[in-house]
Protein backbone atom coordinates (compact mmCIF):
# COMPACT_ATOMS: atom_id res chain seq x y z
CA UNK A 1 0.00 0.00 0.00
CA UNK A 2 0.95 3.42 -0.45
CA UNK A 3 3.91 4.72 1.79
CA UNK A 4 4.08 9.02 1.32
CA UNK A 5 0.65 10.43 1.50
CA UNK A 6 -0.17 13.59 2.67
CA UNK A 7 -2.84 15.59 4.48
CA UNK A 8 -3.21 19.26 4.90
CA UNK A 9 -4.57 19.51 8.19
CA UNK A 10 -6.94 22.83 9.08
CA UNK A 11 -3.91 25.17 10.59
CA UNK A 12 -1.80 24.62 7.26
CA UNK A 13 0.33 21.75 8.18
CA UNK A 14 1.56 19.05 6.14
CA UNK A 15 0.05 15.54 7.98
CA UNK A 16 2.55 12.96 6.67
CA UNK A 17 1.33 9.08 6.43
CA UNK A 18 1.70 5.37 5.16
CA UNK A 19 -0.91 2.64 4.89
CA UNK A 20 0.13 -0.89 5.05
CA UNK A 21 -1.94 -4.51 5.30
CA UNK A 22 -5.26 -4.75 4.25
CA UNK A 23 -7.13 -1.75 2.79
CA UNK A 24 -10.65 -3.34 3.52
CA UNK A 25 -9.52 -4.04 6.99
CA UNK A 26 -10.04 -3.38 10.50
CA UNK A 27 -8.44 0.21 10.80
CA UNK A 28 -5.51 0.49 13.46
CA UNK A 29 -3.52 4.00 13.89
CA UNK A 30 -0.28 3.20 14.86
CA UNK A 31 1.87 5.23 16.30
CA UNK A 32 6.17 5.18 15.33
CA UNK A 33 8.75 5.36 18.12
CA UNK A 34 11.23 8.21 19.45
CA UNK A 35 12.97 8.87 16.49
CA UNK A 36 10.66 7.06 14.26
CA UNK A 37 8.61 7.57 11.44
CA UNK A 38 5.91 5.89 9.56
CA UNK A 39 7.97 3.57 7.84
CA UNK A 40 8.57 1.30 10.62
CA UNK A 41 4.93 0.65 10.49
CA UNK A 42 6.17 -1.69 7.63
CA UNK A 43 7.02 -4.45 9.69
CA UNK A 44 4.02 -5.14 11.11
CA UNK A 45 2.69 -5.51 7.01
CA UNK A 46 2.89 -9.09 6.60
CA UNK A 47 0.56 -9.98 10.03
CA UNK A 48 -1.76 -6.68 9.00
CA UNK A 49 -2.48 -8.38 5.85
CA UNK A 50 -2.68 -11.92 7.16
CA UNK A 51 -5.09 -11.00 10.14
CA UNK A 52 -7.11 -7.98 8.40
CA UNK A 53 -6.28 -5.11 9.71
CA UNK A 54 -5.33 -1.77 7.68
CA UNK A 55 -2.86 -0.03 9.22
CA UNK A 56 -2.74 3.92 9.03
CA UNK A 57 0.68 5.54 10.28
CA UNK A 58 1.12 9.01 11.05
CA UNK A 59 4.63 10.98 11.10
CA UNK A 60 4.04 12.90 14.14
CA UNK A 61 4.95 16.71 14.22
CA UNK A 62 8.30 17.11 12.97
CA UNK A 63 9.19 13.63 12.07
CA UNK A 64 9.33 12.42 8.04
CA UNK A 65 6.45 14.52 5.96
CA UNK A 66 5.02 16.04 8.96
CA UNK A 67 5.37 19.28 9.31
CA UNK A 68 6.67 20.88 13.51
CA UNK A 69 3.76 21.66 15.83
CA UNK A 70 5.19 24.65 17.23
CA UNK A 71 3.17 24.37 20.62
CA UNK A 72 0.60 21.85 22.04
CA UNK A 73 0.51 19.29 24.86
CA UNK A 74 -0.06 15.51 24.46
CA UNK A 75 -3.81 15.79 24.24
CA UNK A 76 -4.15 18.06 21.60
CA UNK A 77 -2.45 15.89 19.34
CA UNK A 78 -5.41 14.27 19.27
CA UNK A 79 -6.88 16.66 17.39
CA UNK A 80 -4.45 15.45 14.40
CA UNK A 81 -5.19 12.16 14.37
CA UNK A 82 -9.39 13.04 14.36
CA UNK A 83 -8.41 15.35 11.40
CA UNK A 84 -6.83 12.10 9.73
CA UNK A 85 -9.49 9.63 10.44
CA UNK A 86 -12.39 12.00 9.32
CA UNK A 87 -10.06 12.31 6.14
CA UNK A 88 -10.28 8.98 5.27
CA UNK A 89 -13.48 8.25 6.02
CA UNK A 90 -13.08 6.36 9.17
CA UNK A 91 -15.37 6.63 12.41
CA UNK A 92 -14.06 3.71 14.87
CA UNK A 93 -10.52 2.80 15.03
CA UNK A 94 -8.03 1.08 16.83
CA UNK A 95 -4.80 2.85 17.86
CA UNK A 96 -1.41 1.07 18.63
CA UNK A 97 1.68 2.68 19.69
CA UNK A 98 5.61 1.19 19.53
CA UNK A 99 8.33 1.91 22.05
CA UNK A 100 7.97 5.99 22.04
CA UNK A 101 4.96 6.25 20.53
CA UNK A 102 3.32 4.95 23.35
CA UNK A 103 1.57 8.44 25.05
CA UNK A 104 0.14 8.61 21.78
CA UNK A 105 -2.39 6.01 21.75
CA UNK A 106 -3.15 6.27 25.47
CA UNK A 107 -4.22 9.85 24.83
CA UNK A 108 -6.40 8.76 21.67
CA UNK A 109 -8.03 6.58 24.74
CA UNK A 110 -8.62 9.24 27.40
CA UNK A 111 -9.67 11.83 24.67
CA UNK A 112 -11.57 10.24 22.12
CA UNK A 113 -13.08 6.86 24.00
CA UNK A 114 -16.38 7.10 21.38
CA UNK A 115 -13.73 6.50 18.35
CA UNK A 116 -11.12 4.38 19.53
CA UNK A 117 -11.69 0.50 20.11
CA UNK A 118 -8.65 -0.94 21.30
CA UNK A 119 -5.80 0.84 22.06
CA UNK A 120 -2.67 -1.73 22.67
CA UNK A 121 0.84 -0.98 23.92
CA UNK A 122 4.08 -2.80 22.08
CA UNK A 123 7.45 -2.71 24.00
CA UNK A 124 6.17 1.43 24.75
CA UNK A 125 7.70 3.87 27.19
CA UNK A 126 5.73 4.66 29.84
CA UNK A 127 5.41 8.65 31.64
CA UNK A 128 9.25 9.98 32.66
CA UNK A 129 8.14 12.20 34.91
CA UNK A 130 7.31 8.98 36.95
CA UNK A 131 10.44 8.71 39.74
CA UNK A 132 13.53 6.77 38.82
CA UNK A 133 11.94 6.30 35.33
CA UNK A 134 15.51 5.92 33.31
CA UNK A 135 16.52 3.30 36.13
CA UNK A 136 17.65 -0.11 33.86
CA UNK A 137 17.90 1.47 30.32
CA UNK A 138 21.39 1.38 28.31
CA UNK A 139 23.67 4.30 28.94
CA UNK A 140 23.46 6.20 25.98
CA UNK A 141 19.36 6.13 25.87
CA UNK A 142 19.34 7.14 29.70
CA UNK A 143 22.13 9.96 28.64
CA UNK A 144 19.62 10.76 25.74
CA UNK A 145 16.57 10.88 27.93
CA UNK A 146 17.97 13.06 30.76
CA UNK A 147 19.08 15.59 28.38
CA UNK A 148 15.36 15.34 26.87
CA UNK A 149 14.22 16.17 30.75
CA UNK A 150 16.40 19.63 30.64
CA UNK A 151 16.56 20.75 27.34
CA UNK A 152 14.29 18.70 24.54
CA UNK A 153 16.05 21.31 22.08
CA UNK A 154 19.38 20.07 22.62
CA UNK A 155 18.26 17.03 22.58
CA UNK A 156 17.24 17.47 19.34
CA UNK A 157 19.85 18.83 17.78
CA UNK A 158 22.05 15.97 19.26
CA UNK A 159 20.43 12.56 19.09
CA UNK A 160 19.75 13.45 15.11
CA UNK A 161 23.57 13.08 14.77
CA UNK A 162 24.08 10.32 16.68
CA UNK A 163 21.69 8.76 14.46
CA UNK A 164 23.60 9.87 11.34
CA UNK A 165 26.46 8.48 12.56
CA UNK A 166 25.17 5.12 13.16
CA UNK A 167 23.44 5.28 9.46
CA UNK A 168 26.31 4.07 7.33
CA UNK A 169 27.00 0.86 9.82
CA UNK A 170 23.56 0.00 8.90
CA UNK A 171 23.10 0.48 5.72
CA UNK A 172 25.90 -1.34 4.74
CA UNK A 173 23.79 -4.16 6.42
CA UNK A 174 21.02 -3.50 3.96
CA UNK A 175 23.85 -3.71 1.36
CA UNK A 176 25.26 -6.86 2.22
CA UNK A 177 21.19 -8.64 3.19
CA UNK A 178 22.72 -8.92 6.78
CA UNK A 179 21.52 -7.55 10.29
CA UNK A 180 23.62 -6.11 12.89
CA UNK A 181 21.50 -8.17 15.95
CA UNK A 182 20.71 -11.66 15.69
CA UNK A 183 17.57 -11.28 16.84
CA UNK A 184 16.51 -9.04 14.18
CA UNK A 185 15.65 -10.62 10.53
CA UNK A 186 17.76 -8.63 7.72
CA UNK A 187 14.19 -7.55 6.25
CA UNK A 188 13.09 -6.18 9.08
CA UNK A 189 16.51 -4.78 10.04
CA UNK A 190 16.64 -3.04 6.02
CA UNK A 191 12.84 -1.53 7.31
CA UNK A 192 14.49 -0.05 10.60
CA UNK A 193 16.96 1.83 8.84
CA UNK A 194 14.93 3.06 6.64
CA UNK A 195 12.82 4.13 9.28
CA UNK A 196 15.76 6.19 11.27
CA UNK A 197 16.81 7.75 8.00
CA UNK A 198 13.56 9.01 7.32
CA UNK A 199 12.97 10.16 11.34
CA UNK A 200 15.16 12.76 10.99
CA UNK A 201 15.14 14.08 7.17
CA UNK A 202 14.23 17.60 8.30
CA UNK A 203 16.19 17.41 11.71
CA UNK A 204 15.11 16.70 15.22
CA UNK A 205 11.81 18.52 15.62
CA UNK A 206 10.04 15.64 16.12
CA UNK A 207 12.62 14.71 19.04
CA UNK A 208 11.94 17.89 20.24
CA UNK A 209 7.66 17.30 20.15
CA UNK A 210 8.09 14.20 21.62
CA UNK A 211 10.71 14.84 24.64
CA UNK A 212 8.46 17.67 25.74
CA UNK A 213 5.39 15.13 25.70
CA UNK A 214 7.47 12.37 27.45
CA UNK A 215 8.89 14.44 30.52
CA UNK A 216 5.88 16.58 31.29
CA UNK A 217 2.67 15.52 32.65
CA UNK A 218 0.42 13.47 30.56
CA UNK A 219 -2.61 15.33 30.83
CA UNK A 220 -4.79 12.46 32.27
CA UNK A 221 -4.72 10.07 34.47
CA UNK A 222 -4.06 5.87 33.97
CA UNK A 223 -7.47 5.68 35.90
CA UNK A 224 -10.06 7.40 33.97
CA UNK A 225 -9.17 5.31 30.57
CA UNK A 226 -12.21 3.39 29.65
CA UNK A 227 -10.73 2.09 26.21
CA UNK A 228 -10.22 -1.90 26.36
CA UNK A 229 -6.47 -1.63 26.54
CA UNK A 230 -4.06 -4.01 25.61
CA UNK A 231 -0.14 -4.30 26.54
CA UNK A 232 2.80 -6.11 25.22
CA UNK A 233 6.19 -6.15 26.30
CA UNK A 234 9.90 -7.74 27.41
CA UNK A 235 10.80 -8.17 30.64
CA UNK A 236 14.69 -7.37 29.91
CA UNK A 237 13.95 -4.39 28.06
CA UNK A 238 16.84 -2.19 28.10
CA UNK A 239 15.59 0.77 26.08
CA UNK A 240 11.79 1.02 27.56
CA UNK A 241 11.96 -0.27 31.08
CA UNK A 242 9.89 -2.62 31.79
CA UNK A 243 9.14 -1.02 34.84
CA UNK A 244 7.00 1.96 33.25
CA UNK A 245 4.84 -0.84 31.61
CA UNK A 246 3.86 -2.46 34.43
CA UNK A 247 2.68 1.02 35.80
CA UNK A 248 0.58 1.39 33.15
CA UNK A 249 -0.79 -1.72 33.46
CA UNK A 250 -1.31 -1.49 37.50
CA UNK A 251 -3.10 1.85 36.51
CA UNK A 252 -5.11 1.38 33.29
CA UNK A 253 -8.71 -0.46 34.37
CA UNK A 254 -8.78 -3.72 33.03
CA UNK A 255 -5.54 -3.42 31.12
CA UNK A 256 -4.58 -6.92 29.91
CA UNK A 257 -0.33 -6.68 29.96
CA UNK A 258 1.33 -9.62 28.57
CA UNK A 259 5.09 -9.58 29.39
CA UNK A 260 7.61 -11.25 27.67
CA UNK A 261 10.32 -13.27 30.46
CA UNK A 262 14.22 -12.61 29.00
CA UNK A 263 13.12 -10.59 25.93
CA UNK A 264 14.62 -7.49 24.87
CA UNK A 265 12.89 -4.16 23.68
CA UNK A 266 12.47 -5.54 20.24
CA UNK A 267 11.01 -9.22 20.94
CA UNK A 268 7.51 -8.32 20.98
CA UNK A 269 7.44 -6.64 17.40
CA UNK A 270 9.61 -9.51 15.89
CA UNK A 271 8.66 -12.65 17.76
CA UNK A 272 4.78 -12.07 18.70
CA UNK A 273 3.19 -9.27 16.06
CA UNK A 274 0.84 -12.22 14.31
CA UNK A 275 -0.28 -13.38 18.01
CA UNK A 276 -0.71 -9.48 18.24
CA UNK A 277 -2.50 -8.07 15.37
CA UNK A 278 -4.67 -10.84 15.80
CA UNK A 279 -5.67 -9.87 19.23
CA UNK A 280 -5.93 -6.02 18.62
CA UNK A 281 -8.34 -7.05 15.15
CA UNK A 282 -10.80 -9.48 17.32
CA UNK A 283 -11.01 -7.22 20.28
CA UNK A 284 -11.82 -4.13 17.81
CA UNK A 285 -14.30 -6.27 16.34
CA UNK A 286 -15.94 -7.20 19.72
CA UNK A 287 -16.10 -3.12 20.43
Amino acid sequence: MESNKTLTLRDGRILGYAEYGDPTGIPVIGFHGMPGSRLVMKAVEQAASATGARIIAPDRPGYGLSQPKKRGMLLSYVADIVELANHLSIERFAVMGISGGAPYPLACAYKIPERVTVAALISGIGPLYLPNSTRGMMTVNKMMFTLGRFSPSLAGWALPRLVRSSLPSMEQHVQDGTSASPDISPDIFAIMAADQREAIRTGGHGIIFDMRNLWRSWGFRFEDIRTPMYLWHGAADNLAPAMLAHHIADHVPGCQATFYPNEDHTGPLTKHIHEIMTIIVKASQIT
